[in-house]
């Protein structure tokens, strides 16, 4: 729909076009915005308020986690045994850093933790190895030569969390110092039974008795007597063993993570925000009617000449309405300054259209006026509009404010735009409207 101005008034004309643009004025999504911003506000304060007293109300879960320090190769150098040529497992070689992840969640650790937060308590139960399991997280941070290692526990309270990360963290670097010693003890067993394959062989020389086998028995016998120190300082090592884990940092503190009230709430308040907005935008689709003269302006583009929609005070209605009479008429004396036949129709029937015309009828029945106005038939309901139409300079379209559908005034503007003739503009009425009967 193509609104054009005529270049000797400033009426508007209904151009004949295949397509119609839809434009959304900045005045309706001023309402559109401001009706959501109301809803939003009358809901939404009420359930964030509520959101966040309740979220005040539930149990509290605080987060502590403590660090440890896992080197990424050995940073010291250990001595070496003469026979294998291997160095002394003070230290065990680091793990992968999701290693202890998995060993964090081992029945092995979580028992030793427990035993360290519940001393007096006894043995933990299936069940409570699995809660101190779940309230546990890990993760770990590569470095260039190292990897830190957090620990994290959740607690009902700061201390409860604290504790739950320490003593995990300290069962952690227990079971690595273990780790490292079952791996020290399997060396030494590995060293004990070459000895005892030596001395079996250095029996066997001995028992024959030749004196060709004494320089081999000489060699046995040194050989058993350095594999004996290698044993010794293996066992001494397996004794002192320790893992690659370091205590870094205990939990310094705890930082509360749920609830959190006034991010429930926040969010409470942007859905109630969302869901008003859709519901308005859904019910704004489905709704055909039109209400309110700013409605009407902004589906059309057309102005409304008169608003008769109001219902003023019985005292003052005949001089208000005579006021709109008026202000009616000089907007037909302005955008018809020639005069002309005017022609006042609806939709679909009206009442104000004969009320409309026979006021403004009674306004231009002076002598010397060049204006005419009469009231045609429906133009959706009437064959006789299109004969009507085809022989008047211009239209005022009378609309009901309140109980117009959308798509009957798309089709009641399509046919006036088929038609040619220029449309000065829209009356809106109630469905109780009146005009005065006097003179003005």
């Amino acid at each position: 729909m193509a609104v054009s101005a005529h270049a000797g008034g400033s009426f508007q004309t209904l151009e004949p076009s295949t397509e119609r643009t839809i434009v959304v004025p900045f005045s309706a999504l001023r309402r559109f915005f401001v009706r959501v911003a109301v809803l939003t506000a009358v809901i939404g304060v009420p359930a964030t308020l509520a959101t966040f007293v309740i979220s005040n109300r539930q149990t509290p879960v605080y987060l502590a986690e403590a660090t440890l320090l896992a080197p990424t190769a050995q940073s010291s150098s250990s001595p070496a045994f003469d026979l294998l040529e291997q160095p002394l497992p003070s230290e065990s070689e680091p793990l992968m850093p999701e290693a202890y992840g998995s060993a964090l969640t081992s029945f092995d650790v979580l028992q030793d933790a427990w035993r360290r937060l519940h001393p007096n308590d006894g043995e933990p139960t299936p069940q409570q190895l699995r809660g101190l399991a779940d309230s546990v997280d890990f993760r770990f941070d590569t470095l260039r030569r190292s990897t830190l290692v957090v620990v994290g526990a959740e607690g009902s309270t700061p201390v409860e969390a604290i504790a739950r990360a320490n003593s995990v963290s300290e069962a952690l670097v227990a079971w690595d110092d273990s780790r490292a010693r079952a791996e020290a003890g399997l060396l030494a067993t590995a060293l004990q039974a070459q000895l005892d394959a030596l001395e079996e062989q250095l029996a066997s020389l001995r028992a024959i008795g030749s004196r060709a086998n004494l320089p081999q028995i000489a060699g046995i016998s040194v050989l058993t007597s350095s594999l004996r120190q290698d044993i010794a300082a293996a066992t001494a090592g397996a004794v002192g063993a320790r893992g690659s884990l370091e205590f870094l940092r205990p939990a310094p503190g705890s930082t509360q993570i749920e609830p959190s009230p006034v991010v429930d709430a926040m969010i409470v308040f942007v859905l109630i925000a969302v869901l008003v907005t859709a519901t308005l935008l859904v019910r704004g689709g489905l709704d055909r009617k039109l209400n309110g003269v700013a409605a009407l302006t902004d589906f059309t583009g057309l102005p409304v000449l008169a608003d008769l929609t109001k219902a003023p005070a019985a005292a003052t209605t005949k001089r208000r309405d005579f006021r709109e009479v008026h202000f009616l008429k000089a907007h037909v004396d302005r955008l018809l300054p020639e005069g002309g036949d005017l022609l006042v129709v609806s939709l679909r029937g009206d009442s104000g259209v004969a009320m409309v015309a026979a006021a403004l009828d009674r306004l231009y029945s002076d002598p010397g006026s060049k204006t005419m106005v009469k009231a045609g038939p429906p133009l959706l309901s009437s064959g006789d509009a299109v004969e009507s139409v085809a022989f008047v300079d211009a239209v005022l379209l009378v609309v009901g404010a309140r109980k117009t559908d959308r798509s009957d005034l798309s089709r009641g503007l399509s046919w006036l735009r088929r038609a040619g003739k220029p449309v000065l503009g829209m009356v809106a009425t109630s469905d109780a409207g009146r005009l005065p009967r006097g003179r003005a």
